[in-house]
């Protein structure tokens, strides 16, 4: 039997926890509607997003112009944010503009700097840098924002989480078993993800930021520190992906119960209820 090509993520390694429901959502498209957080967070990325590239942009032209190096200007976010809300609730607008509000207060482009938003980055089962659309199994990833400095010789990987999240220091660092946070295992993917992209990068800062919080922890991960971890991490990904097509094909795929339950509106059969004792 012969299977199209899977591209794994971050969240969807983490969907796999419950082959029932990784089927449904990556093999069978069945949607699963964002929750209210999510849709607020993907407002205030595109907000983020549009922001910073005009920003980048017209620092650009000012620069050539020799007007000099504006590092913030408040009008060019909220022209974005009324594009993004203008069809939205109160109770979204709200949310958004909470998180917005708090981001404007800290963030400053910085001089010399390249900022590169939303870029997708992709590797093959071989680890080799492939288009994100290669018809190939792939791992990739979509980094909110990459600042580049030359000058100062970083790499920075930021990402924005605009709802709920509320974090404190030491968020990204691995823990005393091994383990690491939600957030610290999907940004130490990203950095390994950007280096195995670009060889040449031997190490990436990471920042993370919660902006209705004022929340913010940064750490930074060497290729040999992330670059292993993330190969072993998404090798046994597919091969728990590799397992349940051999095992199960089309069929229903075995549930298994995650933290990620409340958030599933699917109906998990008992008939087909499981436990796959190797956790990815």
């Amino acid at each position: 039997m012969t299977h199209a090509p899977l591209e794994l993520s971050y969240s969807r390694i983490g969907d796999l926890g419950c082959p029932y429901f990784y089927q449904a959502r990556e093999i069978r498209g069945v949607d699963s509607p964002d929750s209210f957080w999510a849709h607020v967070g993907t407002l205030g990325h595109a907000v983020i997003a549009e922001y910073v590239e005009v920003m980048t942009q017209t620092n650009i032209y000012r620069v050539q112009k020799g007007y000099g190096f504006m590092p913030f200007h408040g009008g060019l976010v909220e022209k974005a944010t009324m594009k993004y809300l203008a069809d939205e609730p109160a109770h979204v607008v709200e949310a958004v503009r909470d998180a917005l509000d708090n981001f404007m207060s800290r963030f400053r482009l910085t001089e010399n700097s390249v900022y590169v938003m939303e870029t997708r980055l992709a590797v093959d089962r071989t680890f080799t840098p492939c288009k994100p659309d290669a018809p190939r199994d792939r791992f990739g990833g979509t980094p909110d924002m990459v600042e580049i400095n030359a000058a100062h010789g970083y790499t920075r990987i930021t990402d924005n989480k605009m709802g709920w999240m509320k974090f404190g220091m030491g968020e990204l660092i691995e823990r005393a078993d091994g383990t690491m946070s939600r957030p610290g295992t999907q940004l130490r993917l990203y950095a390994a993800l950007y280096m195995m992209c670009n060889p040449d990068v031997r190490e990436v800062s990471v920042r993370l930021v919660a902006p209705r919080f004022f929340s913010q922890d940064d750490h930074a991960w060497t290729y040999e520190t992330a670059v292993p971890w993330a190969q072993e991490r998404i090798s046994s990904a597919y091969t728990r992906l590799d397992d349940m097509r051999a095992k199960y094909g089309e069929k229903d795929w075995p549930c298994e119960a995650t933290a990620n339950c409340q958030y599933c509106s699917l109906s998990c059969p008992d008939s087909v209820f499981d436990i796959y004792e190797e956790a990815v």
